[in-house]
């Protein structure tokens, strides 16, 4: 038997801030910012127009449209520097930008962990547990929105939004035990089993955590960060058999997995009660809240992985320095109450590759394929956002030179293909990019 002990002391710093000038220019407004009204400025749209886009999208296998005319981003800063009066900055938007990012956070983890291997013949087993606490601070600005009043310039407008800010702080501390067990059974040197139960967390973002307050008396809605977000909670199971074949050459494997998650995050929204103890000395009664809570139930991820790989030795030449390589996993998800279905789940992946690598020369290439997801469902009308099959595929190659220096080549999405987004209970298109193909190479030196 094997004891192994340890600790863990983790800070991590975040700091968020808005640099130069973060100002919305409106063109065409006139001083006063408000179009429509007798100190606009008429552009000439025709000599901004932009020759060179497209009059047409191609939606890529539905029909086509016509967005009309873009305009030209340089033709319109010529304009502009010739005719200063066809621009007006928008402070009040520099303010909110500004006011909105300013965020500061300091995380602290102390941990410790102590585990055991245990062998009997052919059986492994590694029992062990994890302590954790988390400690967090941090600080930001929330804004109580008031009605403008009527009559103000924009920099009047931007001075009274700003008095709407205030600052805020935020501390919190949580610890807790999490414990794991894994067992290792070797059949024969060819086929091995594994098995793992595991109890992880998972934090909230720290943007969620800052006390900040959106209140809007138009709409009368409160839009609110929740200081009380706890981790969630999640159990761990796996299952997996491997099969390696002689002379290792390469392996099959399969695997089964399931995550039960406790205490998940959702965001919920709720008319505020009255009552002095309302959190805002009895106002804003009614008024709509959106908030990230807890979710005390349980949802269940679970699916199943088939891995290949073949090293091709038995071909001739350099070809014998090929790796082949394939993967499948299938997951599904139970989706949270009040649910209609579960999303953010990628329920079928593929992956294949093919590497090349002959000690100084190493090339490799991936091609991976996401079948359609949903990424979104309104519960109450049932429209939903899907994603459709999306396929990639990228090449590297690394050559290295000599012990200290090597040359890379990075292609990325090398097919240059697209993401489409079907929204709504008909599945228009809602979103259309094509994020085009990158490049990245250079020489890397390691002393």
């Amino acid at each position: 038997m094997v004891l192994q002990a340890g600790v863990l002391y983790d800070i991590q710093e975040r700091a968020a801030a808005r640099t130069g000038n973060g100002a919305r220019w409106m063109f065409g407004s006139g001083p006063d910012g408000v179009f429509g009204n007798a100190d606009d400025v008429a552009l000439p749209l025709v000599q901004l127009a932009d020759a060179n886009m497209a009059a047409r999208w191609n939606m890529h296998g539905f029909p086509s449209i016509n967005p009309g005319s873009f305009i030209s981003m340089p033709r319109l800063a010529d304009y502009v520097k010739a005719n200063p009066a066809a621009a007006t900055a928008d402070p009040v938007t520099d303010v909110t930008n500004t006011y909105g990012t300013l965020k500061d956070f300091r995380e602290q983890i102390d941990a410790g962990y102590a585990m055991a291997t245990v062998r009997i013949q052919k059986l492994t087993l590694v029992p062990g547990v994890r302590w954790e606490r988390t400690t967090d601070d941090g600080t930001g600005f929330a804004r109580v929105t008031l009605p403008t009043p009527a009559g103000l310039t924009l920099q009047q407008q931007a001075d009274f939004v700003r008095a709407q800010y205030k600052p805020v702080s935020r501390h919190a501390s949580y610890s807790d035990f999490y414990p794991n067990f894994q067992a290792r059974y070797n059949f024969s040197d060819a086929l091995i089993a594994r098995t793992a139960y595991t109890k992880t967390i998972g934090r909230p973002n720290f943007t969620n955590l800052l006390p900040g307050d959106t209140i809007n008396d138009t709409a009368k809605t409160i839009s609110r960060n929740n200081p009380d977000l706890e981790p969630f909670n999640a159990t761990n199971y796996d299952l997996t058999v491997e099969y390696y074949f002689g002379k290792n050459t390469g392996n099959l494997t399969a695997s089964v997995f399931r995550k039960n998650i406790e205490n998940y995050f959702q965001n919920v929204q709720y008319p505020l009660p009255g009552g002095a103890s309302n959190g805002y000395d009895g106002q804003y009664e009614g008024y709509i809240v959106t908030e990230n809570q807890n979710i005390t139930a349980t949802t269940r991820t679970e699916g199943f992985e088939l891995g290949y790989q073949q090293a091709l030795r038995f071909l001739p030449g350099q070809f014998k320095n090929l790796l082949a390589s394939a993967s499948y996993t299938r997951v599904r998800s139970t989706p949270p109450p009040g649910a209609r279905e579960a999303t953010g789940i990628f329920p079928d992946v593929y992956n294949l590759g093919l590497t090349y690598n002959s000690g100084r020369l190493r090339v490799d290439l991936r091609y991976n394929m996401r079948k359609s997801w949903r990424s979104s469902i309104n519960n109450t009308t049932g429209e939903k956002t899907v994603f459709r099959d999306n396929d990639r595929a990228d090449l590297a190659l690394n050559y290295r030179f000599s012990r200290h220096y090597t040359f890379y080549f990075d292609w990325r999405n090398f097919m240059n293909e697209e993401d489409l987004r079907l929204v709504g209970l008909n599945q228009r298109v809602g979103f259309h990019q094509t994020a085009g193909m990158s490049i990245n190479t250079g020489f890397r030196a390691e002393f």
